[in-house]
């Protein structure tokens, strides 16, 4: 009830667009609940390192014999309150999180105050792999990353400050090693059937209209010249 309350006050989008490609063929993706506990898991852990560095270098700040209510407020004001508040967020963008894969193309959405869709066409990506950090590995959770032509470049001032347009990631899953031969199943059955981007066929369909201008203008000068004749008759 919270969490809808929450994204209708964040006027957060409905349900995301299926990327386009063969109707009936989308299919929807979800990433693990396991996920969403590595996300509450390491979360709380940065609080209680804060917390620990404070006690550590401030802890000056608060007497040893100072009566347990001043400490547990100190916790409460650095842990337990912005613990709280970010896990509700948390809890509300792995709900809105969504995954789409067609036969054609891919679509993902992520995030909650900044909300990035991502699509991408099976003929443009160039490698598909499963990245799975320590921590994940605790919770049997993987990656699965996409990435188009030219990514991995970019200013080196504003890495990881401003998103990579050419990479996408499918986030959490555990069965991310079936979800890869799946879409490198995908990637195979474009690339044989010969398919791209909408754009490709752009070039082609664009000497219609030059074909059709000579026309024109081939008909045009036919009633000059026939204006031209008749106008010399008459003389």
């Amino acid at each position: 009830m919270f969490t809808r309350l929450l994204l209708a006050a964040l006027r957060y989008p409905g349900e995301p667009a299926d990327p386009y490609g063969t109707a009936g063929s989308v299919r929807v993706l979800s990433a693990s609940p396991r996920y969403l506990a590595y996300r509450m898991v390491t979360l709380w852990a940065r609080l209680l390192g804060v917390f620990a560095i404070e006690e550590t270098l401030l802890h000056k700040a608060i007497r040893a014999d100072a009566p347990f209510v001043a400490k547990a407020g100190v916790f409460l004001l650095i842990v337990g309150i912005p613990g709280l508040i970010v896990s509700v967020f948390t809890y509300a963008e792995y709900t809105t999180r969504s995954y789409k894969l067609s036969d054609q193309a891919l679509r993902i959405r992520e995030g909650l105050f900044i909300v990035r869709e991502t699509t991408m066409t099976y003929a443009n990506v160039q490698n598909v792999s499963v990245s799975r950090g320590p921590v994940q590995g605790l919770f049997g959770i993987s990656d699965v990353v996409m990435k188009t032509a030219g990514g991995g470049g970019g200013d080196h001032r504003t890495k990881g400050l401003v998103p990579d347009l050419h990479v996408a990631h499918f986030r959490g899953l555990r069965n991310a090693d079936e979800v890869r031969e799946l879409v490198l199943a995908l990637l195979k059955k474009t690339k044989d059937a010969g398919l791209g981007d909408a754009d490709d066929a752009a070039p082609a369909s664009a000497a219609a209209p030059v074909k059709s201008l000579d026309s024109a203008l081939a008909e045009v000068r036919e009633a000059a010249t026939a204006l031209r004749e008749a106008a010399q008759r008459l003389g």
